[in-house]
């Protein structure tokens, strides 16, 4: 069975494609319905990334056969830091490791273009997404934007900000 699931996972390639890419406004159609299921209190896809604005950034696409099974971004948001967002994947894939696979890539591909801080928001009730920011190093940081759906936020990397604490 873990072999199955290995050879699994190392079909499903990953592709940067324009934000704006037919799969990849699939994909985070997906992801926001599913967000719609699972948050208490919904889901506004107004809260995702506009078509055609990731100008300083990559959007990955994870494909399985062909079909899209898992998406990710990350966005410059200063000089050193980035931003992680819309990770994604499919229930049809999830347990493969294609969400470590996804995160790890996005991060790499970060660290090619000079940054060393990487920021992530996640919501309460994603506890998956929580164990696999902290399983991959992110550690607990104070809020760094306005989102409703970032209830917890973290960061990988340098700290890019000095927080005081009480």
């Amino acid at each position: 069975n873990q072999v199955r699931r290995l050879v699994r996972l190392a079909g499903i390639t990953l592709e940067a494609v324009p934000d704006n890419a037919p799969a990849a406004r699939d994909c985070l159609r997906a992801y926001a319905a599913e967000l719609e299921e699972r948050f208490p209190e919904g889901y506004d896809a107004g809260a995702l990334m506009a078509p055609g604005t990731l100008s300083d950034g990559t959007f990955l696409l994870a494909r399985e056969g062909g079909q899209a099974v898992g998406c990710g971004l990350w966005q410059r948001v200063a000089p050193g830091s980035a931003e992680i967002r819309h990770v994604w994947i499919s229930p049809v894939v999830r347990g493969l490791g294609l969400g470590r696979r996804l995160l790890g890539a996005l991060e790499q591909d970060a660290a090619a273009r000079g940054v060393t801080t990487v920021w992530l928001g996640t919501h309460g009730c994603l506890g998956e997404a929580i164990a696999l920011y902290r399983g991959s190093g992110y550690r607990e940081i104070p809020s760094y934007d306005s989102s409703p759906y970032n209830q917890l936020a973290f960061e990988n990397g340098e700290p890019a900000i000095k927080y005081e604490h009480d």
